[in-house]
């Protein structure tokens, strides 16, 4: 599997096919439910080190360049609008917010608290993803886990956290969560940055007390 954002590949690793994304979330959200976040932890290193992860970012490439021209790189959104396309690819776990940081964005009184601190991956945001940052490969896709558990965080709004964090030699990173109306938690974005926007995302934001 490449490094880079060329994932190549294709569908066949566990839990491929129709619904496969739908299922991994199920899956890590009765972990969460029943074992508890150190079981679902476990379990999202698992599915994060396999082919799932792989698969997944090979299947949204090769969509985008069935969907997308060569010379785009950029979008503002995609629209996946065959359905079966759609729940095939995902949404993807690819992190878990837990502890004290998960209390950055409060859920209102009664809400459903069984999956609060998964974190998805949409198909969606995954091909704007592969549009705009062609450099990144699997390994980084991997860490995120890590970033939003350790890296550090800002609370941007009462929807959305910032995280930044170094990763290797490979410099800064940031990446936002937002947490929807019916408080589930997607990855927004994930890409390089620079001091600058560290010191700036700190000035539009409060840092999150650990």
């Amino acid at each position: 599997m490449g490094d880079r954002g060329d994932f190549g590949g294709g569908p066949g690793g566990e839990g491929a096919g129709e619904g496969r994304g739908i299922l991994l979330v199920e899956r890590l959200e009765r972990e969460i439910a029943g074992a508890g976040p150190e079981a679902a932890e476990t379990a999202l290193r698992s599915l994060l080190e396999g082919p799932t992860l792989a698969d997944f970012l090979a299947e949204v490439t090769a969509y985008r360049r069935r969907a997308f021209p060569p010379t785009v790189e950029r979008v503002t959104s995609v629209r996946i609008e065959d359905e079966a396309v759609r729940n095939r690819l995902g949404p993807v776990p690819i992190a878990l917010l837990g502890g004290r940081r998960r209390g950055a964005l409060p859920l209102p009184p009664g809400a459903e608290t069984r999956s609060a601190g998964l974190v998805r991956l949409s198909p969606e945001t995954a091909v704007k993803q592969v549009i705009a940052h062609s450099d990144l490969g699997v390994r980084h896709y991997r860490w995120i886990a890590d970033l939003i558990a350790g890296g550090e965080m800002l609370v941007q709004d009462e929807r959305r956290l910032v995280f930044f964090d170094e990763f290797d030699t490979d410099g800064l990173f940031r990446t936002v969560v937002k947490q929807t109306p019916n408080n589930e938690l997607y990855l927004t974005t994930f890409h390089r940055a620079k001091p600058r926007d560290r010191v700036a995302a700190r000035r539009k934001s409060r840092r999150w007390p650990e």
